[in-house]
């Protein structure tokens, strides 16, 4: 028997299932499932999120609560979870791409470039280890020697996801990749 519920809010003719309608065990729902669809609650609750996001006061509580998440033992076991990894990896293997750094590849990029930015030549004490291919390009070969190059946090964060040919000059492109060649090869 094939049985079928329409949302009150959409009026879309759906399955009576948990897949489509929500579970609401009361004594108000004779067949179970709330009478909107899935899809409308979540649009409500994404409109409900925004508008406590855009008042002030609102915002307060929500950061607050954000807050209190954190420290209670739920919000700790899944900060223990997700950083058991770190971000770069979990996306490297999510590319299936190859990972093959060390802090000492780091250190001795670092002292290659003499503790400057790759692309301007500042002199900063808080350099960024940026993919020279961005991870986000089907180029890129992956975290390793020959795609790691130190970057101040202007110019990392100037260069993003784009592809260094398309931010660079040729002559600092083509210095660049000559010297990162040079690395993969060892």
């Amino acid at each position: 028997m094939n049985q079928t519920k329409t949302c009150t809010r959409c009026e879309t003719e759906k399955p009576a299932t948990t897949e489509f309608f929500a579970e609401r065990k009361d004594k108000y729902s004779r067949s179970g499932l709330t009478s909107w669809c899935r899809d409308c609650l979540r649009e409500r609750a994404r409109l409900k999120q925004a508008e406590r996001r855009s008042d002030p006061i609102e915002r307060q509580k929500l950061l607050e609560e954000k807050r209190r998440y954190a420290r209670s033992e739920k919000g700790r076991e899944w900060k223990r979870r997700t950083s058991e990894t770190d971000n770069h990896q979990r996306r490297q293997r999510l590319l299936s791409a190859k990972w093959d750094w060390t802090t000492e590849d780091w250190a001795a990029t670092k002292q290659a470039w003499e503790h400057k930015c790759a692309y301007c030549g500042t002199i900063t004490k808080g350099l960024h280890q940026d993919h020279f291919i961005p991870l986000a390009h089907p180029e890129c070969t992956g975290t390793h020697p020959g795609n790691i190059i130190p970057a101040c946090r202007i110019c990392n964060l100037k260069k993003g996801h784009l592809h260094p040919k398309d931010y660079l000059k040729p002559d600092d492109y083509a210095r660049i990749a000559e010297w990162l060649s040079r690395q993969d090869r060892r």
